[in-house]
């Protein structure tokens, strides 16, 4: 019985694959470390990425802070009606 175990038992090595996948998260532990003290710079970063997105949207729907919500006026005076296909 113990000879059936012996051919499994013989590779101590870690595979090409499990190499791979401990260098590449050993990498990515390395970024993190070296970004982790830098709490300021990502806050910035954020703040910086939701005002450019928030304006997008601001620009795109043409919303106008000082009209209490409501979208700037232009084109043909809305019927009313509504459509359905």
């Amino acid at each position: 019985m113990d000879s059936m175990e012996e051919p499994f038992m013989e590779s101590s090595q870690p595979s090409v694959v499990s190499k791979f996948f401990t260098s590449l998260s050993q990498r990515y532990q390395s970024l993190l470390d070296t970004w982790t003290p830098h709490i300021a710079y990502r806050w910035v970063f954020t703040a910086i990425v939701f005002l450019a997105f928030m304006g997008r949207h601001m620009i795109k729907y043409r919303y106008l802070p000082w009209t209490h919500g409501k979208t700037k006026y232009q084109g043909k005076e809305d019927s009313g009606k509504v459509y359905t296909k």
